[in-house]
């Protein structure tokens, strides 16, 4: 089997109030709250965006390999973890 290309789920870009920017139409943004950032923490808007991308991208290769649907699930799962865990450290 040869690897699968996929196109670019989520791009992250710093404009000059350094804050990042992302599709706006992700669903997996809902997931980690991304719009949740009441102190405009950069480094909390990347780390959401990077794990909005990761499930994102885990939706996509669910759909080419359904068989492992439920080890995407416990991916994303524990990908949200990891967020808030991230979130937390970020704004210590």
């Amino acid at each position: 089997m040869t690897g699968i290309m996929h196109k670019p789920v989520i791009k992250i870009w710093h404009n000059d109030d350094h804050h990042s920017a992302v599709q706006p139409d992700i669903p997996a943004l809902k997931a980690v709250r991304h719009n949740f950032n009441p102190s405009s923490n950069r480094n909390v808007s990347d780390l959401k965006a990077l794990a909005a991308a990761f499930i994102e991208l885990c939706h996509v290769v669910e759909k080419e390999i359904p068989e492992g649907a439920r080890d995407f699930a416990c991916a994303r799962t524990f990908m949200e973890t990891a967020s808030m865990w991230a979130v937390k450290g970020a704004t210590a």
